[in-house]
């Protein structure tokens, strides 16, 4: 969707090993399991002071098992005290993305728009942390 070369740049800066090993010590990744191997991942990171949900991916022959809503629910759990809400982001153009945070209770807060096609529009989502706040 977005072009081999953004795709590389992609993989190379949020995939790095460096990046990695710095969010799996700090706590901030969640990993479903099957027959001993990965077969789901979700990170959580920050924009600003919005905390988000970053790479959330499934086996693809464990979508519908309810893992992927799971991950986000483990993400949720571990969210900060003082933490009222958790963002995803997601191209326009991934409509299964879009379908999947609508169906577990991301609203659209904003679209940041795509110079180059409305495909790779960045929607904002958010879903409030569903804990009481004190």
């Amino acid at each position: 969707m977005i072009g081999g070369r953004a795709a590389e740049l992609q993989v190379s800066s949020w995939w790095s090993e460096s990046q990695i090993q710095s969010a799996a010590f700090s706590g901030l990744i969640v990993i479903a399991e099957a027959e001993g191997r990965i077969i789901g991942i979700a990170q959580r990171g920050r924009n600003g002071s919005d905390h988000v949900l970053y790479k959330p991916y499934l086996d693809p022959d464990y979508r519908g098992c309810g893992l992927g809503p799971a991950l986000i629910q483990s993400i949720l759990q571990n969210l900060p005290s003082n933490a009222p809400r958790l963002c995803v982001e997601h191209f326009a153009g991934n409509e299964r993305a879009g379908a999947f945070y609508e169906r577990e209770g991301f609203i659209v807060e904003r679209v940041e728009r795509s110079d180059a096609n409305s495909a790779l529009d960045v929607v904002w989502r958010v879903r409030t942390s569903d804990r009481e706040l004190t």
